[in-house]
């Protein structure tokens, strides 16, 4: 099994405790958990118990550290760390508003396509809220365990969608457009002066997944060259480098006028 980011999980977290003893039983009575391993450090003078759910080699554990000669509690707060949850926290919901936004906007975008859509404030909430059961949905069939391996390998396959779809942009952009575009054409429904497909960027981007199927390295399926390489995934690059300058030379030939924006 290669190491990707779908492979890596965490392993423990550590608590420092004043009673042992206290510390387990809630650990090990409401908590439910079980007793894994426990460690005596003479040397170092503190013990190690490790509690949780399941065996470590598949659940993530708890590090209970009791430090002999602990007799006064632990000061709370003196390390900062209730800041920095703090400061985690702010900036996780300012994330999670502005990808709920965007998703929003997309399905409107995409739903706008087919036919004209007034995006009022009721819809945006609708669809936030319609992603919102999406998620909860997937997350229910794919199962708590292995949402976060689903979901480290659905980034993966997106990088594998994106990467011949960047390709298109930044050459259509910097190379063949210079940045001009006709703005009005986006937001009309035939495309404008640019017509509804650009047939170019569609071949292209076809061709882009295509080269880099030898080259992907998922769990799901390994291309003959990753494997040749020791399963080594540079589906990346053979993206980039194929696609893009595919993309120039067909636009160059086959349009006659510049280029439709990708």
């Amino acid at each position: 099994m290669p190491d990707t980011a779908a492979n890596y999980r965490m392993l423990h977290t550590m608590i420092r405790v004043k009673d042992l003893d206290r510390s387990l039983a809630f650990y090990t009575g409401p908590m439910g958990m079980k007793l894994l391993r426990k460690r005596e450090v003479p040397a170092g003078k503190y013990t190690l118990a490790f509690v949780g759910y399941g065996e470590e080699s598949e659940h993530c554990a708890v590090e209970l550290t009791f430090n002999w000669g602990q007799e006064k509690p632990y000061e709370l707060g003196t390390g900062f760390g209730h800041l920095a949850v703090a400061g985690l926290l702010i900036g996780l919901l300012a994330v999670m508003a502005i990808n709920a936004y965007g998703g929003s906007l997309s399905m409107i975008s995409i739903a706008d396509s087919f036919g004209h859509v007034n995006p009022t404030r009721a819809l945006r909430v609708a669809t936030i809220i319609a992603m919102g059961v999406i998620v909860w949905l997937i997350a229910q069939f794919v199962g708590e365990a292995n949402f976060n391996k689903f979901y480290a390998n659905v980034l993966i396959f997106l990088a594998y969608i994106f990467t011949p779809w960047t390709a298109i942009n930044l050459v259509d952009y910097y190379l063949l457009r210079h940045g001009r575009y006709d703005l009005e054409s986006f937001f009309r429904h035939d495309g404008g002066i640019y017509g509804r497909i650009n047939g170019v960027a569609v071949g292209c981007y076809v061709l882009g997944i295509l080269v880099q199927l030898p080259f992907i390295d998922t769990p799901l399926y390994t291309g003959p060259i990753a494997r040749a390489m020791g399963r080594v995934d540079l589906s990346w690059i053979a993206g980039l480098a194929i696609t893009g300058p595919a993309y120039f030379w067909l636009s160059k030939r086959l349009t006659s006028t510049v280029p439709a924006s990708a």
